[in-house]
């Protein structure tokens, strides 16, 4: 479709992330289904020395006798000669990259640094949740060229389409970006409102090196790698119902909650049990099990491939019939976001209506019991110092 030559690049970071990023992965899997041609790079796992973690992590463990089956990332040097001498080599015209505050901007901007070092003319796009809540600082540092503002599929392939017929970028909704040394911001942000026009993720698996991925896991936890197989993480919906103040993904989805069909759903995890055999699946969905055909799609599934899985949920969606679904399908662990035991809390940071009373406790606590029950394994998420809270409130619930 295009002249120019566009790299997809998941940056290095200092300590290795466990598994490949689902959304850049979409976005790579989007613009080959529109037959983009790029390449796709993840210098996140690409340098690893598998053997040197394995000693590592084993030396750690005889140590410190940590419980084998915490994950302790492994450091890595930025990998700056490697680095340079591939975009020395490739001289993109685009590289499409991510870059996240919580623990990885520096990694991304180190590495966005050296490539205008290298390819001063090489545009750079970034996204995310990160990069759309805070565009205006990350375009101040002169090392990304354009921010694409919620979610990027069609966005970014708009893009790409404009600037191969050499046109300008006013005219494309959801970006702001530098031109001529000034930040333009365009209205409106990416959005897909049917998930079942993007392509699947697992097309682009071997692209990201998924089993250099699994031999990483393999080499920090050993015969315990398992329970952490990065093959079988899916997103299967996108958006929350949520309103909740400190989540920064009503920022995206603005309350639009939507999930694959049926079938989709399907051919994505036969698919990807059928290519790698995951030891189990992890679903990160925000709110997981809101529609109940796709929940009940997944455990029939997960029934007849006897694969433990997991996911994440608000702790008011699932119920009891929910549970007993889940008992017979191998699901082993839930992590409930229940964010405060504190009504006011939660009320004032729109976590739940103002309507709500200490009801909502009490059923939080009978599915949280119910769960336990059918042995699968509950977790609590819980976040401290939210705006409202009690300076008391650890003592008052010890």
């Amino acid at each position: 479709m295009n002249n120019l030559k566009i790299c997809v690049l998941h940056s290095p970071k200092q300590y290795i992330i466990k598994c490949p990023p689902q959304g850049l992965m979409s976005i790579a899997a989007y613009l080959k289904s529109k037959n983009v041609k790029i390449s796709i790079f993840d210098a996140n796992i690409h340098y690893i020395d598998v053997d040197s973690i394995k000693l590592n992590s084993f030396n750690d463990f005889k140590t410190s006798k940590r419980h084998i089956k915490e994950f302790n990332a492994a450091y890595q040097e930025f990998p700056k000669n490697e680095l340079a001498e591939y975009f020395t080599k490739n001289k993109f015209d685009i590289i499409i990259s991510d870059c996240h505050y919580t623990g990885t901007v520096n990694s991304s901007l180190k590495t966005f640094r050296l490539i205008k070092e290298i390819l001063p003319e090489c545009i750079i796009i970034a996204g995310g949740i990160h990069s759309t809540m805070f565009s205006e600082e990350l375009l101040t540092t002169k090392l990304i060229d354009i921010i694409v503002k919620g979610e990027g599929e069609e966005v970014i392939y708009n893009i790409i389409q404009t600037l191969s017929n050499g046109n300008t970028l006013e005219s494309i909704g959801g970006i702001d970006y530098l031109e001529n040394g000034e930040i333009r911001k365009n209205p409106g942000q990416g959005f897909i409102k049917d998930l079942n026009t993007l392509a699947p993720v697992f097309t682009v698996y071997d692209d990201f090196e998924v089993n250099l991925y699994r031999d990483y896991i393999k080499a920090v936890l050993g015969p315990f790698w398992y329970d952490q197989d990065p093959a079988g993480v899916l997103i299967l919906s996108r958006g929350c119902i949520g309103r909740c103040t400190f989540c920064n993904a009503r920022i995206v989805d603005k309350g639009k909650y939507r999930t694959f069909n049926e079938e989709n759903t399907i051919m994505q995890l036969q698919s990807i049990y059928n290519l790698y055999q995951p030891k189990n699946f992890k679903i990160y969905d925000a709110m997981f099990g809101a529609n109940k055909k796709q929940l009940k799609t997944v455990c029939d599934f997960m029934k007849t491939a006897k694969t433990p899985w997991g996911f994440e949920t608000r702790v008011d969606l699932i119920k009891s019939k929910d549970i007993d679904l889940l008992k017979e399908s191998y699901c082993k662990y839930i992590l409930f976001g229940l964010e405060s035991v504190n009504l006011d809390t939660l009320k004032f940071n729109q976590k739940i209506s103002p309507k709500k009373t200490e009801r909502y406790f009490q059923q939080a606590a009978e599915t949280i019991k119910q769960t336990m029950d059918a042995d699968i394994i509950c977790a609590i998420s819980l976040l401290f110092g939210l705006p409202n809270e009690k300076k008391d409130i650890l003592r008052r619930y010890n």
